[in-house]
């Protein structure tokens, strides 16, 4: 048995490569493992070493494609949300309606059912919305139809108020709805003392 029979095909290679003084029982050990050299005399487990380093640096350009596309949608949804804030200008009216009925539906509810509850944050949600506008017309002091399509406004200004607007509707809406609801409840609560009185005002 060759001494070299209990060393892994890695530190073969190695050796192979540092010029060992046996070099021939190394290339003997190689061929009865099943290996084969190619005519510039290298090993075919070389080659698939050099498959694996092919197969890292394309791992690394697909991971370089999908960071590149991550930030391009990023950045589109930062100056896409402007238009929704556009669409809600339009629909004020109607957004103070959806609010002002999806609170109603959630007070009747004492603020108990959670499909209801969904209605009122989407009620906020929308309210919320239309509310951001006007704070931009108050920072910007001009009409935000007229801000946004305004030759002075950058694609950096849109960004920037698209990603306040992210942050803002991510909390404000959600917030807002929780302590209302919990305000409800407390409200709605049907008093224990009510109930008492009221059975002894009618007994039995």
């Amino acid at each position: 048995m060759s001494k070299y029979s209990n060393k892994n095909s890695s530190e073969l290679e190695s050796l192979y490569q540092s010029g060992h003084s046996d070099n021939y029982k190394i290339e003997q050990e190689l061929f009865r493992r099943g290996y084969d050299q190619d005519n510039d005399g290298y090993f075919s487990f070389e080659e698939e070493y050099g498959q694996g380093n092919g197969k890292e640096e394309e791992s690394g350009l697909g991971a370089l494609f999908l960071l590149i596309f991550g930030a391009v949608l990023v950045v589109a949804s930062l100056i896409g949300s402007h238009f929704i804030l556009g669409y809600s200008t339009n629909y004020t009216p109607h957004i103070w309606i959806a609010f002002g009925l999806s609170f109603l539906f959630m007070v009747l509810s004492r603020g108990r059912s959670k499909f209801l509850n969904f209605v009122f944050y989407l009620g906020c949600f929308a309210l919320a919305t239309r509310l951001f506008v006007t704070i931009i017309e108050m920072l910007e002091n001009e009409v935000y139809v007229s801000y946004i399509t305004h030759d002075s406004t950058t694609l950096t200004d849109m960004i920037k108020y698209g990603f306040y607007y992210g942050i803002y509707i991510a909390f404000v809406p959600y917030l807002t709805m929780k302590i209302i609801t919990a305000i409800t409840r407390a409200f709605r609560e049907p008093s224990a003392e009510v109930g008492v009185e009221g059975r002894n005002q009618f007994p039995g």
